[in-house]
């Protein structure tokens, strides 16, 4: 029992001093999600577009390019799209677009309060909903890029896009943008897009210390026992 008390905290120690070098960058320890709607559940809202929001879509066909829609099925609005459930649960919202012939267009964007000089996890869920003319999407702040184009060639496959950004100010300004502008079978969904703080290195640190302090005390309990 002792030996591996000792390798336990050894691990801790070894990582503490590391801070957020320690965690994976894209780690489930960041902060709550400062996007509005980022999962589409409340609709066709807390967002702005440069394209046009096609409320009702054809099983046929859609709605065209330069169109998006939000729902809970692509396949309902078009049927040579693939069959997707939203990233989230399977069943709830996502956001389906038939990609823009205009250049820098943005998908999606959105104004966000933010704090200078902290760091953010900027992240987002995307899939191909057409075996044809993939889709290549960027990640904007301020109307530059923030990101290179991302391929999305797996229709029905969501993949997610994420990235490390540091505050300059206290607000962040990011959209989405595709950079095919294909006119044919350049058509995507988006999901589960947030912006969340990331744990400075202290906070790592404290809480490494508290962990090793608790292994210590256990290991302290466990000689008493046994003597």
């Amino acid at each position: 029992m002792h030996n591996n008390f000792n390798k336990l905290a050894a691990a801790i120690m070894i990582a503490a001093p590391f801070g957020i070098g320690a965690i994976a960058p894209m780690s489930a320890h960041a902060g709550a999600n400062l996007v509005q709607n980022g999962d589409f559940e409340l609709g066709n809202t807390g967002f702005t577009s440069g394209y046009a929001y096609y409320p009702n879509g054809s099983s046929n066909d859609g709605s065209g390019h330069d169109f998006y829609q939000i729902g809970t099925d692509a396949r309902n609005d078009n049927n040579r799209w693939v069959a997707l459930g939203d990233h989230t649960t399977g069943s709830g919202n996502y956001m389906y677009v038939d990609g823009s012939t205009t250049a820098n267009t943005p998908i999606w964007g959105q104004s966000i309060g933010v704090e200078t000089g902290k760091t953010y996890e900027i992240s987002g869920y995307f899939s191909s909903l057409y075996n044809a003319s993939d889709p290549t999407i960027k990640y904007t702040i301020g109307g530059s890029d923030a990101t290179s184009a991302f391929d999305l060639n797996a229709p029905g496959t969501w993949q997610q896009h994420s990235f490390l950004w540091t505050a300059t100010s206290n607000t962040l300004n990011l959209a989405l943008v595709d950079t095919n502008l294909n006119a044919g079978g350049n058509d995507f969904a988006i999901d589960d897009l947030s912006v969340k703080a990331v744990p400075e290195a202290s906070t790592v640190v404290l809480f490494s210390l508290m962990a090793i302090g608790g292994i210590l005390i256990l290991r302290k309990r466990g000689s008493n026992t046994i003597a």
